[in-house]
């Protein structure tokens, strides 16, 4: 079995050792902006260049200059060095071709130039045969239109002439010669006739040249014609600048103007093609690495990137991340859990705060007070911004941070690119390092301190001495990182690259910037108000930003508080918690409205549980979160992305937007509408995707390519796994460390940034009778994991690599009859016994295992007291969902009654089927396990039929109850039990 396992799984191995070896060199190559000379192809008339980055991605260049082209970085794209492709050229007259085995370019080099033009505005008309004419002063008007009007013509009328002719288009030309006016006329022979729908109505590009409709057009299979001009009407967007201020959502089509600011498409497209238009992107000086302002070519200047991947959307952004930089993963602590709000804490408020956590057993990484950690309108009124810690809310700064770091957490400090006012501590070092006088009066910059008169944002662009200056201004805070609470890339740049010379790994929180600002994560997406619509916008919105890879954090549980009813329900606060353990930042933030609540142990029960469930989840899921960010610096495919990035031909992989892949094996469909208030369940229609998916919930396996609805209790949220899935989990916090082997207990505070003393692997075996995983570590590099059933389903091989240290793992296989032995199959290899059991709840068997430091892969082999094949029917069956919500309904009984109730007895023998399953299915002592295995599960269907007559014939339960119970334990037969009563 071990070669079997070995054999099986080494194509596996291979592709993620493959995957390593990407991120390895991803990790440590530095970006050339200076392409390839053999990849670029200058046209005769020496006007454009064109640099093959890929067969698919081509930098497309215009210079009115001629040969004078710009090879250095921008803020946009880093990197032009690539393989070069198989290119041939072709030059004819004047019109060249350029081939690779993906697409032709066209280029016609032409005299006329064609600028953009108002129909508002009249130009002097001329016969078309003026078109071959040097001085067009010259020419004499005749009936160029069809109408044979004289005198001067306007747009419109051109407009108009190309409408009723049958065979024309046309054109406004401008002239060399810059005492010439412009012409409008029917350009019917210029370059052949047209069809209709091909006609180009004046000009697209401002200037006296360019490429236009007529001198470039672009051509393949997977895409069609692209041509300058042509609108892109089925882009899949990119990201705006932030949702400051905004209810609900807002539009992505930056064609349609919105309100946000910065708005920008990105690569992928449904027309199989995207242009980035890179023409106005400032430039990166190479001598001082700093910030220059685009361009050194005269007159008009073009630089786009042609996208031509069709719906190849994975290879699409491949080639951004070689072109436009790799997107970095941020460091581990991130991905924990933040608080975060604008309040004028105390630093005791703020331990105050961790301390509870703690005691509720709810992790927590990161602390924030936004603005309040420096003076804010007092005693100096320095406005937003500051540079000095408040001495009456943290009188001792350094103790602060030392006592936080003890713990493993991590803070941010709120950063507004104002001024440095004279009363800063720092202020007289500030002004010596720029030359300005040290006791001076003034702000800085300011009018009054030349050559610094610009804003701190321009003046760190203009000036690499100023900007450095500025960051040892920061410095003098003692934090790593900052919380820009602005989006100028420049600074988010800056302060990323600092941050780098600080920490491990470098970090900036800001807004949306424009391409490019996905080098420098995390995102802070702002100010939502907090209702329902703005929950149900926030899955979509983050996902398509993974079209231009940009990390979203959101305020979680929404900011702004209209002062109604969403802005204090728990169960929105739920919901959006809920969200957020499957989002890329789980950080709330709210405004100082009192009656807002971000504590989970401050809510009432049951919500208080589940709110501390899904902190503990994504306490659970950092190192499987880790590990997508991680594969993502060389994918360019974001831990959580949009569906039609794997189903890219499947309609509704685009029409359900708020559904997304998490973490490389999850489906994740968020519950974003308030529960019924009759059946005290959440509706949600979704699309399950092709293929074959397991219900996290339920642990029943479904089939996919149709379109569900779901009904979700206030715990549960639809989340799918693909079968053979094996996730890297971190263990439960607050669960004592004895029963993972270790000694004390497991804190709840500062955990994310450590790798887990116990490596889970959560195994969703479905019907895969192989699966695999893997998990990246800073210490180790990637780990691979692999599991093989037998052919008969009685035993179920678990491998995995071997590190530079030894590994306590934990292995929890999902929905599998329970285990008869768990042993060491290779010498390196430990089994603790006493740390491996069964727990019916959730059909799962728990084995603990350590493996030794060294080359020989670990191996566990577990034999099951049933075969996996010959319980495929029981293996079927929602228990897992339909046990805990029987459990929670005992609940309400315990709670109704005055005491124990015969009534109850069937509620009770439903409720307690795991009880009896785990206490007959103990290792080393399972000779009635299988017999009693099958029996409870075989009875399953009946036991919860009877639970359901006894409830709703119970005399002192309401009927508010009873209808909930009915609807929850029906709900839950759809998927896969035989209630009787559910169909009277």
């Amino acid at each position: 079995l071990l070669n079997m396992a070995e054999m099986t799984s080494s194509s596996v191995f291979l592709t993620l050792v493959v995957i390593v070896l990407a991120l390895t060199a991803s990790g440590t190559a530095s970006y050339d902006p200076t392409p390839n000379p053999e990849a670029v192809v200058m046209t005769p008339d020496k006007h454009a260049r064109f640099t093959f980055l890929t067969p698919e991605l081509i930098r497309m260049e215009y210079s009115c200059d001629k040969g004078n082209f710009d090879d250095r970085a921008t803020l946009a794209v880093v990197n032009r060095n690539l393989v070069v492709p198989a290119i041939t050229t072709h030059t004819l007259g004047n019109i060249t071709t350029i081939k690779t085995d993906k697409a032709t370019i066209t280029y016609t080099a032409q005299k006329q130039q064609q600028p953009t033009v108002s129909c508002a505005v009249s130009y002097p008309g001329y016969d078309a045969d003026c078109v071959g004419d040097d001085d067009l002063s010259t020419c004499v008007r005749s009936n160029a239109f069809p109408n044979g009007e004289i005198g001067n013509v306007t747009n419109l009328e051109c407009c108009d002439a190309c409408r009723n002719a049958t065979d024309c288009k046309v054109w406004v030309h401008a002239s060399e010669n810059p005492n010439a006016r412009s012409i409008c006329y029917l350009l019917q022979f210029a370059e052949g006739k047209k069809k209709a729908a091909d006609r180009t109505v004046g000009g697209v590009f401002a200037g006296a040249s360019g490429f236009n409709a007529m001198s470039l057009k672009v051509a393949g299979e997977e895409f069609g014609t692209w041509w300058p001009g042509k609108v892109d009407d089925g882009n899949l967007f990119g990201t705006v600048r932030s949702l400051d201020g905004i209810t609900g959502g807002v539009d992505l089509n930056c064609t349609n103007g919105n309100n946000t600011g910065i708005c920008n498409f990105g690569p992928l497209s449904r027309n199989g093609w995207a242009v980035i238009d890179d023409s106005a992107s400032a430039r990166i000086d190479p001598a001082t690495n700093w910030y220059v302002e685009q361009g050194t070519t005269t007159g008009c200047y073009q630089d786009f990137y042609f996208f031509g991947f069709g719906h190849r959307y994975k290879d699409a952004l491949k080639a951004y991340t070689q072109v436009m930089g790799s997107p970095p993963s941020p460091p581990r602590f991130v991905l924990g859990v933040w608080w975060s709000r604008y309040w004028p804490y105390t630093a005791e408020d703020l331990e105050t705060i961790a301390r509870n956590y703690n005691e509720h057993s709810i992790p927590l990484d990161i602390l924030v007070s936004d603005m309040a950690w420096h003076y804010h309108g007092e005693p100096h009124n320095p406005d937003w911004g500051g540079y000095s810690w408040s001495p009456e809310l943290f009188p001792d700064p350094e103790s602060f941070l030392a006592l936080l770091a003890k713990n493993g957490m991590n803070t941010t400090l709120n950063l507004h690119l104002n001024p440095v006012l004279p009363f800063e501590p720092n202020y007289g070092k500030f002004a010596k390092a720029l030359g300005l006088d040290p006791n001076g009066s003034v702000p800085i910059p300011s009018a009054a301190t030349p050559p610094y008169n610009d804003t701190v944002a321009n003046e760190c662009r203009k000036s690499k001495t100023f900007g450095m200056a500025y960051l040892e201004l920061l410095d003098g805070m003692n934090t790593n990182w900052w919380w820009l609470d602005d989006d100028p890339i420049w600074i988010a740049r800056m302060l990323y690259e600092h941050s780098e010379t600080r920490m491990q790994k470098g970090l900036a929180f800001s807004r949306w910037a424009g391409i490019g600002s996905h080098r420098y994560p995390i995102g802070f997406s702002g100010d939502t108000f907090i209702e329902w619509a703005s929950l149900q916008f926030q899955p979509y919105f983050t996902a398509t930003s993974a079209n231009v890879m940009f990390y979203w954090s959101h305020d979680i549980g929404g900011h702004r508080s209209h002062h109604n009813a969403a802005a204090y329900d728990p169960e929105l606060y739920l919901r959006w918690l809920q969200w957020g353990a499957h989002a890329p930042i789980l950080r709330t933030h709210p405004q100082p409205d009192p009656n807002v609540e971000r504590r989970a142990w401050a809510y009432p029960l049951p919500y208080s549980q589940y709110m501390h469930d899904a902190f503990a989840r994504r306490a659970r899921l950092v190192p499987a979160l880790y590990t997508a960010n991680k594969d993502a610096e060389a994918t360019g495919i974001g831990a959580l992305h949009p569906l039609y990035y794997d189903f890219p031909e499947d309609s509704n992989a685009y029409l359900y937007r708020d559904t997304y892949m998490f973490c490389n094996d999850f489906f994740i469909a968020p519950i974003t509408q308030p529960q019924d208030n009759s059946s005290c369940l959440a509706m949600r229609e979704l699309y399950l995707p092709a293929g074959t998916w397991v219900h996290a919930d339920s642990g029943v396996e479904m089939t996919g390519a149709r379109i569900l609805n779901f009904s979700a209790t206030l715990w549960e949220i639809p989340v799918f796994v693909q079968p053979g899935a094996m996730v890297p989990l971190a263990p439960e916090p607050g669960i004592g460390l004895t029963s993972l082997g270790l000694q004390g207990s497991q804190p709840s505070l500062g955990q994310a940034q450590k790798e887990p003393n116990v490596l889970s692997w959560e195994v969703w075996l479905g019907s895969n009778a192989n699966g695999f995983g893997h998990v990246y570590e800073d210490s180790t590099g990637v780990v691979n994991a692999a599991y093989n059933v037998s052919g008969d389903g009685n035993t179920i091989l678990l491998s995995i690599d071997a590190t530079s240290k030894a590994r306590n793992y934990r292995f929890e296989l999902q929905q599998v009859p329970p285990a008869a032995t768990i042993e060491s199959c290779s010498d390196s290899t430990t089994i603790n016994l006493d740390l491996s059991s069964y727990e019916a709840t959730k059909l799962a068997i728990y084995a603990s295992a350590s493996v030794k430091a060294g080359s020989t892969r670990g191996c566990v082999k577990i034999t099951l007291a049933l075969s996996l094949t010959s319980q495929k029917a029981l293996l079927s069956k929602p228990f897992r969902l339909i046990h805990k919500r029987l459990r929670v309904i005992k609940n309400m009984f315990d709670h109704a009654a005055a005491g124990p109730q015969a009534i109850e007895m069937p509620v009770v023998i439903a409720t307690i089927t795991p009880t009896r399953i785990n206490a007959a299915c103990k290792l080393g002592n399972t000779g009635s396990c299988a017999a009693k295995w099958t029996e409870e599960l075989t009875a399953i269907d009946s036991n919860v039929n009877n639970a359901l007559i006894a409830i709703q014939s119970c005399t002192y339960l309401n009927t508010t109850v009873k209808i909930m119970s009915r609807n929850w334990i029906c709900s839950a037969s759809k998927l896969g039990l035989k209630i009787a009563n559910c169909s009277m």
